[in-house]
């Protein structure tokens, strides 16, 4: 895989976070919301960063960032890779490739660092969200932050919400730390270690350090998702979430078998794919484990010479999940 291919793996599974589904944004009977103010600056450690939190919000449990009972989220990621490469994708054709309709688009300083600014629609489960995502960051790092709403609250949370993102500052007092605050615990593979500031997600590479030395090495990523209902077909939507790997093309799918893990029902798929800059043959295997109303996610990646020594590895990994009490 290619340098931007690992940032852009990263920023897709950031960008796919969908609101957190309730009974009332389903219906659309929700209450008369309050005037757009603000209360407070929250600090998130796992991302080192600050953000206002908005009006009507309280602090999320599952993820880094803040939920709404309409179904609206905001959530804050760090990315230990280079802005200019974080943000390669934002674009009209690659956000359409994952299903997200860009709106508009505008570059700006955020925290006196490079940034930008996109107002963005995605359809789920029959209801359309809105988004607006700020990204600012440096050669070292990126803030990634991700505002979702049903697109019919527009106008009593837009406003507040766009405001909310554009409020995130670096904060300096706390530090990122692999795995802290993290909701499921990993047995990481000795030939991989964890990389570090990536909020509620885990992340290992060969040396612990993104991007990869090599580009065929490996990559494993897990997270759970963000209270997303259930799903008609599960199956299918395992599928449709591999296909939508970034900067990977899948040619050929050699697996698809149930699992169980930590009593959660789900897919284990593998399959052949490539690199769409490089053309680089690669392995890549997904887990997809459901509760109730939400979804644990990992994916692991790599060169295709590699994928012997390193397939039972993500294997062990992934059956390795347990959700902490």
């Amino acid at each position: 895989m290619n340098y931007q291919t690992v940032f852009a793996m990263i920023a897709t599974v950031a960008l796919s976070f969908g609101p957190v589904i309730v009974a009332d944004a389903q219906s659309g009977q929700t209450k008369k919301e309050r005037p757009a103010m603000f209360e407070k600056y929250v600090a998130f450690p796992n991302a080192g960063v600050r953000l206002v939190q908005p009006s009507g919000f309280t602090p999320a449990t599952s993820f880094d960032g803040f939920e709404h009972k309409t179904g609206a989220s905001v959530v804050v990621m760090r990315i230990p890779g280079p802005y200019a490469e974080v943000t390669r994708g934002f674009d009209t054709a690659a956000l359409k490739a994952r299903g997200i309709t860009l709106v508009t688009k505008e570059d700006m300083k955020i925290d006196g660092l490079s940034g930008v600014l996109l107002n963005v629609t995605q359809e789920a489960h029959d209801i359309v969200f809105a988004k607006w995502i700020a990204a600012f960051g440096d050669p070292s790092q990126t803030i990634l932050v991700t505002a979702s709403f049903p697109q019919e609250q527009t106008r009593s949370l837009s406003a507040r919400l766009k405001a909310s993102v554009l409020s995130a500052r670096r904060d300096k007092k706390v530090g990122a730390k692999p795995g802290a605050d993290i909701t499921f615990t990993l047995t990481p593979s000795t030939k991989l270690k964890p990389a570090s500031g990536l909020g509620k997600m885990l992340l290992f590479t060969k040396e612990g350090i993104v991007p990869a030395k090599n580009p065929s090495d490996p990559l494993f990523v897990a997270t759970p998702s963000l209270g997303d209902p259930p799903v008609a077909d599960r199956g299918e939507y395992a599928l449709n979430r591999l296909r939508q790997t970034a900067h990977t093309t899948v040619t050929k799918i050699t697996s698809n078998q149930p699992i169980g893990i930590d009593d959660m029902d789900g897919f284990e798929i593998i399959a052949e794919a490539k690199d769409t800059t490089s053309g680089l043959p690669l392995t890549l295997y997904q887990v997809m484990l459901f509760e109730e109303d939400s979804y644990f996610l990992m994916q692991g990646l790599v060169g295709k010479e590699q994928s012997a020594a390193y397939l039972p590895e993500f294997k062990a990994m992934a059956r390795s999940l347990r959700r902490k009490s």
